[in-house]
């Protein structure tokens, strides 16, 4: 079952200037285009666990992390084709006739805080890291096996082919998504140059006793929530972590990318609060009282009564946008003591068959999510 109803929540007044009264609601804009200026509240229901940007594995800090990072493409949501845009590419990448290798230019303006500019030594350097087997990102490692190294234009350092050792179906999606790291700020000893990814490839194991690889694996590891080790190339820095009450990310004063136009590029608060709720009705309490700005998850059974407080509609705007995110049933296969009778695929198939998911998605989900069919019929029982 895949469901539909991540409600994302939009305070009517943000950053708008001349407002205007309009049948009642303070709240209504005559603006046509956004503006800088402006804090942002969102809810987050738990202190993300790191702001590392390879370590940590909580939707929550990879929201956060995505204002602090940026990759070499980027996402539009606004089209429900969710086509890939530049980010600090120029563009999609050129595609060998092979399929083995995506040729990729960044952005002659991209630079690092320290007015570095931005090659693709940065994104070789981001894939070491993943590919370092002390590090601690296992989660994410398997995502790039495929890639067997990145050669550098010797002519122009901005431009980069990354070369793949097979197809793979998330191959663009790997490449292009993966935030890049400055060498810079996360190895300021240069540990990891002598080192070819198709080195840490075929030697993983083996260097895990290698000082150096361990030397750098321990500080990479340590740097996980002080605002002077989390250092992106995106349009906000980490300005404050109170543990337990809020992650604060401030406006660079002077981004590369501000006089860029493109979704990608788009940053207008000057600051981004993310409040700590632990209570999914403590925070919907908070977002009544106008303490909360952005509002994300919100249960169906709370959304479908917002609809119907008008007060809170005068100030809020409640959107239903297609969430990547699905529900399942898991069996374990192997069970310690008992019979391992999961493992009949017609005792799977029966069981799916017990499930009554439009009664779920009627009942529970208030008709704001959708059956995927897709995944019903690609275990679909073989004949016997």
């Amino acid at each position: 079952m895949r469901y539909t109803w991540l409600i994302l929540l939009l305070f009517a007044a943000l950053s708008c200037s001349g407002s205007r009264e309009k049948e009642g609601n303070p709240y209504v804009s005559d603006q046509t285009t956004p503006t800088r200026g402006d804090w942002v509240i969102l809810f987050e229901l738990s202190d993300p666990e790191n702001l590392n940007p390879t370590n940590y594995t909580g939707a929550d800090a990879g929201y956060i992390l995505a204002n602090i990072f940026m990759s070499l493409l980027s996402v539009d949501p606004r089209d429900t084709t969710y086509p890939y845009v530049p980010a600090l590419a120029v563009g999609l990448p050129e595609l060998s006739p092979d399929g083995l290798r995506y040729t990729f230019e960044i952005h002659p303006a991209a630079r690092w805080d320290n007015g570095e500019p931005i090659t693709g030594k940065d994104v070789e350097f981001s894939f070491k890291v993943i590919k370092n087997p002390l590090v601690d990102c296992a989660q994410l490692r398997p995502y790039y096996e495929f890639i067997e190294d990145v050669s550098i234009d010797p002519k122009n350092p901005k431009r980069f082919t990354v070369i793949t050792n097979r197809k793979y179906m998330l191959a663009l999606s790997s490449i292009a998504t993966a935030f890049i790291l400055p060498r810079y700020a996360y190895d300021p000893e240069n540990l990891m140059e002598k080192y070819s990814i198709r080195q840490l490839n075929r030697e993983g194991d083996k260097l895990r006793n290698d000082p150096n690889i361990r030397r750098f694996a321990e500080q990479y590891n340590a740097k996980q929530r002080e605002a002077k080790d989390i250092v992106g190339s995106g349009p906000y820095l980490l300005e404050e972590w109170v543990t337990g009450q809020q992650v604060v990310l401030r406006r660079k004063d002077n981004w590369w990318a501000d006089t860029l136009k493109g979704v990608a590029y788009e940053a207008y608060p000057e600051k981004l609060v993310y409040r700590v709720i632990n209570d999914p009705n403590t925070a919907i309490t908070a977002l009544k009282a106008q303490k909360l700005d952005v509002m994300n998850g919100i249960p169906a059974k709370d959304f479908m009564e917002l609809k119907k407080n008008s007060g809170f509609l005068t100030h809020f705007r409640l959107e239903t946008p297609p969430m990547f995110a699905y529900s399942y049933i898991g069996l374990n296969m192997r069970p310690q003591g008992r019979a391992p009778i999961f493992t009949d695929v017609r005792v799977r198939w029966a069981l799916a068959h017990l499930v009554d998911v439009d009664m779920i998605i009627r009942k529970f989900s208030y008709g704001l999510a959708q059956r995927d069919y897709r995944s019903t019929l690609s275990h679909a029982p073989r004949r016997l």
